[in-house]
């Protein structure tokens, strides 16, 4: 018997909410659960918002 495979989850920006179509995504971890940051929000994530 074949096992069905989860449907698989669209990951975007915990920022913008970007997708992977769109943009380079990062993956990190943020309580014990898998975040993606895309590379035009990270410095944003380092430096803070200005």
């Amino acid at each position: 018997m074949e096992k069905e495979q989860p449907a698989q989850e669209v990951k975007r920006c915990i920022v913008c909410k970007s997708t992977s179509e769109g943009r380079v995504l990062l993956k990190g971890v943020q309580n014990e659960k898998d975040v993606y940051c895309c590379t035009r929000c990270l410095p944003m994530l380092i430096h803070g918002p200005h």
